[in-house]
């Protein structure tokens, strides 16, 4: 069976295309626009691709201003007309609407609760022309979820209310849950990462002796617009959780580390923020060696000489930070809706909370004993091999997908 994948959202169908080629017989293939962001290219995850793709990784012109207003004519819908089975996330419902072949719409975020939504969110998009086109986009975009034959999607809160607000049918809306994945043997702890030359490392090393590392994006608008989307991520509630750690634990070289980005949003009013509660000399700024930010695979060592990592405070949900960080046996703080977590897991080890009292507590706990970062970091890793990993995460993939190829014949390749 020949499966497509469009849509690489922060690498994530690169990492379960991957997967399903260790994991099976499946002959999986990833596309790529030959426009992506540098955060959607394989190379970010796995740099010795960034000589040359493997034949089952194919890059093209596939968005552009002609898939604007005429997707169909994009090159990749013949392209995905030569598989049984198309996956797609991003933009990809937007032009998968005119594939023939049974469509999958793996929801990753923006691509279900802000892009079909383009009147609403118009505040989101600051030019005329990026505006306009986003109409235009989202439209379409619309259109492709519903001319999609199942959506993979989670039960947090921003994706159960974009899928109402666009009356999709429940008998469309999988009841399974489809896990990110995550290569375990690249995302693993490096001992050795503190003797590294790099210089956001050495940085820390000479600043910090218990580092809280917040690799995420600075969202402190808390508007009903960003929280509905999930563009939510209440850093300011860590902050503020972190003085409050800071106050009760005396503690003289701790400190949190934040990714300098434009990306963040929110930054300015971050610097404001840590400025009023006078923790200017307990942030560090690291800066990235190119404008978007650090790969995946950089920030692999920066993890590892951190201490504890910090996430998203905003709507409950969890994404790839989360992953990250356990991956690499560190503890993580973040909140999450607990019973969507129930739905979803019989157990998990995120240490959730939403308080700046409760994140003060957590962080005091976990400077003053090593052995219990350590022992929430096994727990993690152990959680991450379990449901997120090749291994536990690709049988889930593989279950559906025989389920739905076996209603369908086989491919009849385009000439």
């Amino acid at each position: 069976m020949r499966i497509a994948f469009f849509g690489n959202t922060c690498n994530n169908l690169y990492q379960i295309a991957k997967a399903l080629r260790h994991q099976s017989d499946y002959d999986a293939h990833l596309f790529l626009d030959d426009k992506s962001d540098p955060q959607q290219l394989p190379e970010s995850d796995d740099p010795e691709l960034a000589m040359g793709y493997p034949d089952w990784i194919h890059k093209g012109p596939y968005l552009g201003y002609h898939t604007l207003v005429a997707p169909w004519l994009s090159p990749l819908i013949r392209e995905l007309n030569k598989f049984d089975l198309v996956i797609l996330s991003g933009y990809g419902p937007m032009l998968g609407q005119f594939v023939n072949r049974p469509k999958m719409f793996l929801v990753t975020g923006g691509d279900l609760t802000v892009w079909p939504f383009p009147f609403k969110y118009q505040s989101f998009f600051n030019t005329l022309p990026k505006k306009v086109g986003q109409v235009v986009r989202g439209l379409w975009q619309r259109r492709g979820i519903h001319h999609c034959d199942e959506i993979w999607t989670q039960p947090f809160s921003p994706f159960i209310q974009a899928l109402e607000n666009l009356h999709v049918e429940s008998k469309r809306i999988s009841n399974r849950y489809f896990p990110l994945i995550l290569d375990c043997d690249k995302f693993r702890y490096i001992p050795e990462a503190r003797q590294s030359s790099m210089p956001a490392i050495a940085q820390i090393r000479e600043k910090f002796d218990f580092t809280v590392f917040c690799p995420s994006r600075l969202m402190m608008n808390a508007d009903e617009l960003m929280r509905a989307t999930g563009n939510w991520k209440a850093n300011e509630t860590l902050f503020t959780g972190f003085a409050n750690f800071l106050q009760r634990s005396k503690a003289q070289r701790a400190g949190i580390v934040l990714v300098d980005r434009p990306a963040s949003q929110d930054s300015q009013k971050g610097r404001a923020l840590i400025a009023d509660l006078g923790l200017q000399d307990n942030v560090l700024w690291i800066k990235p060696p190119r404008e978007f930010g650090f790969s995946r695979d950089e920030l692999v060592p920066i993890y590892s000489v951190c201490d504890v990592v910090a996430d998203d405070f905003g709507v409950g949900w969890f994404g790839c930070v989360v992953l990250e960080g356990l991956a690499i046996n560190r503890p993580v703080v973040s909140y999450v809706d607990q019973g969507a977590m129930r739905q979803l897991y019989d157990w998990h080890p995120i240490l959730s909370h939403r308080t700046p009292e409760t994140i003060g507590d957590c962080l005091v706990q976990l400077w003053q004993s090593p052995e219990l970062r350590a022992q929430h970091g096994e727990q993690g890793r152990r959680w991450v091999e379990q449901f997120h990993s090749f291994s536990g995460a690709s049988k889930i993939y593989v279950q559906r997908i025989d389920e739905l190829t076996s209603r369908v014949p086989a491919t009849q390749t385009v000439p």
